[in-house]
């Protein structure tokens, strides 16, 4: 035996299906009960951790390695470690270097690699590289950790 709220659906809105000829057809068992729409909440969906909790309203711009120069970061390019890999045979990964901490052995890029963007929140003003070799990289986000921009920048 299955269990059915169309019968009830039925009732309420008092509908009947009828054929070509215009006799009812009966497309399930009738009810004697009427459905209570008070009682059915609406359905909803949570989608809740910590980054879409702390930062309510994102604004997301890509901009360029000027831009980023101008905020204070650089965009850089090293090897890949078996701990630093975000997949297989991968050989290099992109970081943001800030200007005044310098990264050791890491090869400064003049331009964006392909598949890769630089992405701005221009909300909570903060930046992150969007790509597969970006580091560190976030898998579920297809890109590295936001870092947070001073507020003079």
């Amino acid at each position: 035996m299955s269990l059915s709220i169309i019968p009830e659906l039925m009732n309420l809105t008092h509908l009947e299906l009828k054929d070509s000829r215009g006799i009812r057809v009966e497309i399930c068992e009738p009810s004697q009960f009427r459905f209570n729409p008070s009682s059915f909440r609406e359905p909803f969906l949570i989608v809740d951790n910590f980054e879409k909790q702390r930062y309510k309203r994102v604004e997301i711009k890509n901009i360029t390695i000027e831009e980023l120069k101008k905020k204070g970061y650089q965009l850089v390019a090293s090897y890949t470690t078996p701990k630093t890999r975000n997949y297989p045979r991968q050989s290099k990964l992109y970081q943001l270097e800030n200007l005044n901490m310098p990264i050791a052995k890491a090869e400064i890029l003049r331009l964006i690699p392909k598949d890769h963007s630089i992405e701005f929140d221009i909300t909570n003003n903060r930046i992150r590289i969007k790509g597969r070799n970006a580091f560190p990289y976030l898998r579920n986000e297809f890109a590295s950790r936001w870092v947070q921009l001073t507020d003079g920048k």
